[in-house]
């Protein structure tokens, strides 16, 4: 290579170079092997220069030699650009390179260009666990997690099914677990939104990938990555401050029709709430499946419960209106509701998951079994003692959903275990739910939430055969005082 081709080479280079935004200019800094590029031009510098001391010395250097010379200049200049190329393809990351990685996130962000950070991150999947917790905290960054999430790109989700790096996230207080879910509960779609979608209702056109299927499968529907990440609280919190904050009560405590269709697009598949709670509902089911027990924090359930209620009106304009779905009126309503039909729903498939069909026998209840109990009591407790929150057909509604629960499970074996005339001995799980509830008129005392109970108890229809069989029982469980 002449000198003049190398100094055009080198102009080359140095215009490339400046057309790069700033970006992959760091990114180039941590890839390119600058180092060798200098050295290969140093050394074809030193070639391109032969000619010129042929001339001044007097050597007399053979043709071949100086196609071999000027082919080698140009050919290492070449292999170190391709050398480059292939580094920067791979983008894989080390250790020793971790202060330009934490510069080069800086720059992303002054930027706010994220796509050679997502690019890399991909590359990098298996490693990110080894950096220090200032660097996975700036990888976790919010505006990071919701551009790439706006992308479809839900790599700071799967970067966490690494237990490795799951690890680091405890010793950060979960705060990228808490970023990564607030920011899916705020996005039009997701692979989250999907899979609760598809599950309870509320948006017909929705689409799950295989990928982002198995994703949700080895995430939200993994108990134990459930209960490490502790994934719970930020759903919990996000649902809870999305209640309190006032902005919905107006629109919730309007008419629900809507909201609680099931056809077209719902406008729950984009509520906070009803996402949050139904994702928990949905990882408490996956742990029931999966025979897992441990604490999976029920008594979020409560929390949601209880915010609800409190921020639900009774307005008999609305609540009487002819348009309205009877069952439950307003959104708030519809979440009460679910909420008492989730607690149904899990009980029962608890009670399925210890049944054991080959034998017919029936284990005891487990600790989620327990809480189930503890909390669904505690929620009927809440609703017999408020005023002026529901009306107090609904209200009586949710009550009798319990009570018939502890029915059936003790009298009509049927209603919540299959196959169709199972004669299971279901007592200690009847007294589960019966004693639970009782601890809660106990321990709470009021006269006005007894006086509820029993009317309930007075209008259970008397045609089931539950009924007619348990509801003795059942008042002497609960102290049932003749009105």
């Amino acid at each position: 290579m002449s000198l003049g081709l190398l100094f055009t080479f080198l102009a080359i280079v140095i215009a490339g170079y400046g057309i790069l935004d700033q970006v992959q200019k760091a990114s180039l800094e941590m890839f390119f092997p600058w180092k060798i590029l200098i050295c290969a031009m140093a050394f074809s510098f030193l070639l391109s220069l032969v000619p010129y001391f042929e001339i001044s010395y007097s050597w007399n250097i053979p043709l071949e030699y100086k196609t071999i010379f000027e082919s080698w200049s140009f050919i290492i200049l070449i292999g170190v650009l391709f050398l480059g190329v292939v580094r920067h393809r791979q983008a894989r990351l080390d250790i020793k390179k971790k202060d330009k990685f934490a510069n080069f996130l800086g720059v992303c962000l002054r930027e706010n260009l994220f796509d050679e950070f997502d690019r890399i991150i991909k590359k990098n999947k298996d490693i990110i666990y080894q950096f220090s917790e200032d660097i996975i905290q700036g990888i976790y960054n919010q505006r990071f997690v919701r551009s790439l999430f706006q992308s479809n790109s839900w790599t700071p989700l799967e970067l966490l099914t690494d237990d490795k790096l799951i690890k680091k996230v405890v010793s950060l207080k979960y705060k990228p677990i808490d970023t990564v879910i607030r920011e899916m509960l705020k996005l039009e779609e997701s692979p989250l939104q999907s899979a609760v979608v598809r599950e309870f209702g509320g948006k017909e056109p929705y689409y799950i990938s295989d990928r982002e299927e198995k994703l949700i499968e080895d995430t939200f529907q993994n108990p134990d990555w459930y209960l490490n990440t502790r994934a719970d609280y930020p759903l919990v919190m996000s649902a809870v401050e999305e209640i309190i904050s006032g902005r919905l009560d107006e629109m919730y405590n309007g008419n629900g029709r809507l909201y609680e269709s099931r056809q077209g697009i719902s406008p729950r598949s984009r509520c906070i709430i009803f996402l949050s709670l139904k994702t928990h509902v949905m990882a408490i089911e996956s742990a029931i499946n999966k025979r897992k027990e441990g604490d999976f924090y029920i008594s979020d359930l409560l929390d949601i419960f209880r915010n609800v209620l409190n921020h639900s009106r009774y307005n008999q304009q609305i609540w009487e209106d002819e348009t309205v779905n009877s069952e439950h009126p307003t959104p708030f309503a519809f979440l009460i509701y679910e909420i008492a039909n989730d607690f149904r729903s899990l009980s029962s498939k608890c009670i399925g998951a210890a049944f054991d069909s080959s034998n017919g026998s029936i284990e005891s209840p487990g600790r989620i079994a327990k809480d189930l109990a503890a909390i669904w009591s505690f929620c009927i407790w809440e609703i017999t003692r408020n005023k002026g929150n529901v009306s107090e057909q609904f209200r009586n509604s949710i009550i009798k959903q319990y009570l018939s629960f502890i029915l059936q499970v003790g009298f009509e074996q049927s209603k919540v275990l299959s196959p169709i005339g199972t004669n299971i001995d279901l007592d200690e799980w009847r007294d589960l739910y019966a004693n639970q509830l009782r601890k809660q008129l106990a321990f709470n005392s009021q006269d006005e939430a007894k006086i509820v109970l029993n009317k309930v108890v007075d209008n259970l229809d008397i045609a089931e055969q539950y009924v007619q069989q348990g509801r003795d029982w059942l008042k002497e469980q609960i102290g049932y005082t003749r009105l």
